[in-house]
């Protein structure tokens, strides 16, 4: 009997977490009082004073990024369409697991992007790209 409860129970958390992970995401303009969207590439690019020789590493560099997660987002959403069609709680959950680690994958190449991005910098423009940064952490914290 307690096998049963236990097992009604894991059945439980996993939809609600499947349903929580399949909830759309908000778009970047929200109500009033929300945070302002990212600023754009060209805005950044600006802001920091990039050369000509920077933007185009940067583009190069982001175009590679783009490419290489673009296989990941395909596998989180492909994962989060079967989940809404499964009830198995073993299933759920492996699904759920491969996600995370798909997530992870994609926040590895975005660090990645970050480095590479950091190291075509001069120190003046480093700092400047590490004050954004800070901010961009302070204003959308990491969900995990």
């Amino acid at each position: 009997m307690k096998r049963i409860g236990i097992t009604i129970l894991s059945i439980v958390i996993l939809a609600l977490a499947s349903i929580a992970l399949s909830q759309p995401r908000p778009p970047h303009a929200g109500p009033a009082g929300a945070p302002p969207p990212p600023p754009s590439p060209e805005a950044l690019a600006n802001y920091l004073g990039l050369t000509a020789d920077q933007r185009a590493q940067w583009q190069a560099a982001h175009e590679s990024f783009e490419t290489a997660i673009e296989p990941l987002r395909e596998k989180v959403e492909a994962i989060e369409s079967q989940m809404q069609q499964t009830s198995d709680a073993c299933t759920l959950g492996t699904m759920m697991l491969t996600i995370r680690s798909t997530q992870d994958a994609i926040k590895a190449q975005h660090d990645a992007l970050d480095a590479k991005l950091a190291a075509t910098l001069t120190a003046e423009q480093k700092v400047k790209f590490d004050a954004f940064r800070a901010a961009a952490m302070a204003m959308h914290p990491p969900k995990h």
